[in-house]
C-alpha cells in the first residue's frame, strides 16, 4: 500500500484509492487532537483500502452508505475527533430537521454519491452511516460480526450484487432496512447496553 500525506498542498483531500490512500495534515507535530485525528483518518482510509484488495477492482461495489459506515465506525475504534450519534435525543433532531428533505435524511438512501440531497452536509449523514453499521455490528443490535463484513466482501468479488450479497449475510434486505431504520435505531439507542466507545472486533 502507498501512503501519502499532504503537507503543503491547498486542497485537502483524504482519498483512498487502489492500493493506497492520501491524507492531509497540516500540522508539523503529531500529538494531541492531531495524533487522534491521525489514527481516525488511518484506520478510515485502510478499512476502504482492506475493500479494494480483496474485490480487486477499481471502484467499490459497497452501497455509499455501508462503505463510509463501516470505515468510519473502524476509525472510531479507538480514541477520535469523529462526533458519533449515541442518543435519542441526537437521532430525533436529525429526523427533524430533514423531514423536507429528499430522502428525509435516511441514511440507507444513499446508495450512491449522485442520491446525496443537493446541498448535503456529508459528515452529518456519515454521523448516520456509523450509527446504522454500529446498530449492525452490536450485540444490542441486530449482532453481526466483522468476519460477516469480510465475506460479503469476498461475494462482491466474485461479482455478488452488494444488495443480495448483503441480504444473505445479514439476513435482511437493503429495502427492508432503508424502509424502518429510524424505528430499529431509535429502539438501539434506546438500549442501556449502547456502548459509547467500541474497544476493537469481536
Amino acid at each position: 500500500m502507498e501512503i501519502y500525506l499532504n503537507r503543503a498542498h491547498e486542497e485537502s483531500v483524504n482519498w483512498a484509492y487502489w492500493g493506497g490512500f492520501i491524507f492531509t495534515l497540516r500540522s508539523s507535530e503529531i500529538s494531541g487532537r492531531w495524533l487522534d485525528y491521525t489514527v481516525y483518518t488511518v484506520r478510515h482510509e485502510s478499512t476502504h483500502d482492506f475493500e479494494f484488495l480483496i474485490e480487486g477492482r477499481e471502484w467499490l461495489s459497497t452501497d455509499v452508505w455501508f462503505k463510509e459506515g463501516i470505515a468510519t465506525h473502524v476509525g472510531c475504534l479507538e480514541s477520535t475527533p469523529f462526533t458519533r450519534i449515541r442518543s435519542v435525543s441526537e437521532l430525533e433532531s436529525w429526523i427533524g430537521q430533514n423531514r423536507n428533505v429528499p430522502g428525509r435524511g435516511n441514511p440507507i438512501s444513499i446508495h450512491r454519491d449522485e442520491d446525496y440531497p443537493d446541498g448535503a452536509d456529508r459528515h452529518q449523514y456519515y454521523r448516520l452511516f456509523e450509527l446504522a453499521v454500529a446498530y449492525i455490528l452490536d450485540q444490542s443490535g441486530m449482532d453481526r460480526t466483522f468476519d460477516d463484513v469480510v465475506a460479503m466482501f469476498y461475494d462482491l468479488r466474485e461479482g455478488t450484487p452488494f444488495a443480495s450479497s448483503f441480504e444473505r449475510r445479514f439476513e435482511i434486505s437493503v429495502g427492508a432496512l432503508e424502509e424502518d431504520v429510524f424505528e430499529r435505531l431509535t429502539a438501539y439507542l434506546r438500549s442501556a447496553d449502547v456502548p459509547q466507545a467500541r474497544q476493537g472486533p469481536r
